[in-house]
């Protein structure tokens, strides 16, 4: 006939399973110690794939092995490729990312998207570009423009500024050199004429209408 005291004698539930059985056989403290304070956290074993954190900092790469992401210990050399956004290209924010250019294969031209706040997201986009032939826009894409159409203003290789549009200015211009011709554009000399430093001076030019100029062409074209 079984008692309270033959059971407890047989099976004593609380000698079976104590804390320090538990903690012999599991080693808690020594397994939290190595997933927790390990020298190498990996999402893959393989050497350039996945996510990996160690003493040096956090690295990332891609499925075919290419390094996309490094965060230094250090704080020296970090980096992110792809796209780095503020938000989704459907809502307002900031966009830095690269795109395929004019040019040889590989050609790659470095942008900056800024997207306002409107109702139906077709407001005009502030752009930043840099392409690989040396040219630099800083100017606006509306919502409809073909890819590699942008409004504004831009510099070319040897720092020449080309305006899609026209240029107002409300203060002083100051132009060194001199005009050239062009297809669209002449100039008659006027002069001489002294103008006058700190105040203004009025000069009355009257010339008669000599229509349309032909382009000058050098003699060898």
């Amino acid at each position: 006939m079984l008692t309270e005291k033959l059971v407890a004698r047989h099976i004593d539930a609380e000698k079976i399973v104590t804390e320090e059985l538990v903690a012999r056989r599991l080693k808690v403290s020594e397994l939290a110690a190595q997933m927790i304070t390990s020298g190498l956290l990996q999402t893959d074993a393989a050497e350039n794939r996945g996510v990996k954190l160690n003493s040096t900092g956090i690295t990332a790469f891609d499925d075919s092995g290419k390094q996309t992401v490094k965060i230094s210990a250090n704080g020296d050399g970090n980096y992110f490729t792809g796209t780095l956004a503020t938000s989704s290209n459907d809502e307002p924010g900031v966009t830095i990312y690269t795109d395929l250019a004019r040019g040889p294969a590989g050609s790659r031209s470095s942008i900056i998207e800024m997207r306002p706040q409107e109702a139906s997201m077709q407001a005009p986009k502030g752009i930043i570009r840099m392409d690989p032939q040396g040219y630099f826009t800083f100017g606006m894409k509306h919502h409809d423009d073909p890819i590699n159409v942008y409004r504004g203003l831009s510099v070319d290789w040897n720092g020449g500024v080309n305006i899609s549009e026209s240029l107002r200015v409300k203060a002083n211009v100051r132009v060194e050199g001199f005009f050239s011709q062009t297809k669209t554009f002449f100039h008659v000399p006027l002069g001489p004429y002294t103008l006058n430093g700190g105040g203004w001076q009025e000069i009355r030019v009257g010339w008669g209408d000599v229509g349309h100029l032909p382009l000058r062409r050098h003699p060898s074209h």
